[in-house]
């Protein structure tokens, strides 16, 4: 592997192969899928399926591969727009077949960042990690009185507006964990937990539209400052998923050497940062 950046062709485009794979295979688009980026499977499918259904990379799925453009053509028309030389420039629509799904072999894609290191593990980017979450942290100091009997009243709010629910105690609660454990069994759309001794609620939902707060109830529990949510998600274009980031970031996902991706080569084109990626799956 180069250690050092080298100059790459000046009609280098996202999906465009370097050399002929050494496998490709085929695959259904569930959706819009757009060249040079990465696609995934559910946990629960099989390659062994033919074809198998893909979608752009979501976390919690399988990486499948990279699917490569179907043409040579640098600027084919944007899918969604029909215009030509606007960015992304050519995808597979869904419910049609990906001929050119790359598991083994080098393909450019668009990146994030100048891959200046060839050392930096391979990130790709999706939409659904791109905020964090609204959370609250208690104060309280355990062993604390008997809860039995008492409540407390947990506002969430999102995008949609505030949703309050009310928890109740039930037999002899005194310790962190007790009090967590019965919270996660109440509360819909929040995950309770204790973290450093102290029981710490957090959204399930991710975005600066989210906010939760203690706002009632009879328990004894004392609460810190709530911290609200980051990020608009909703903003991130769907075509951004499957993107690639050549850096270490909060919100990514690495692959790295555990699913044999690796930067080869980059380039500067218009601006944009391409990378040449090697792709080495069974």
């Amino acid at each position: 592997m180069q250690s050092s950046v080298s100059n790459a062709p000046l009609r280098a485009f996202e999906g465009m192969v370097h050399d002929a794979p050494e496998r490709q295979i085929s695959a259904l688009a569930s959706e819009l899928v757009y060249f040079g980026k990465a696609v995934s499977y559910a946990k629960d499918a099989s390659l062994d399926a033919f074809p198998p259904l893909v979608q752009m990379y979501t976390s919690g799925q399988v990486l499948a591969g990279i699917a490569a453009a179907s043409s040579t053509v640098e600027r084919l028309a944007n899918p969604t727009t029909g215009v030509s030389n606007q960015a992304p420039y050519g995808a597979y629509k869904a419910e049609t077949t990906i001929d050119r799904l790359i598991r083994k072999g080098r393909v450019w894609v668009k990146s994030a960042d100048a891959v200046d290191d060839f050392t930096k593990s391979v990130f790709i980017r999706n939409a659904a990690d791109s905020g964090t979450a609204a959370s609250i942290t208690d104060t309280t100091t355990y062993a604390v009185a008997d809860q039995d009997t008492k409540t407390l009243e947990v506002t969430i709010t999102d995008a949609d507006g505030a949703t309050v629910q009310t928890a109740t105690f039930s037999g002899s609660t005194t310790t962190a964990a007790g009090v967590a454990a019965q919270l996660n069994d109440q509360l819909v759309g929040v995950s309770v937990a204790v973290v450093g001794g102290q029981v710490v609620i957090t959204t399930d939902e991710v975005g600066e539209d989210m906010e939760i707060a203690i706002t009632g109830g009879t328990s004894a529990l004392t609460w810190d400052t709530p911290v609200d949510g980051t990020g608009a998600v909703a903003d991130i274009p769907d075509n951004s998923r499957g993107s690639f980031r050549a850096t270490t970031a909060s919100g990514y996902t690495e692959f790295g050497a555990g699913t044999g991706l690796k930067w080869i080569r980059s380039a500067t084109i218009g601006g944009d940062y391409y990378g040449l990626l090697e792709i080495n799956l069974p």
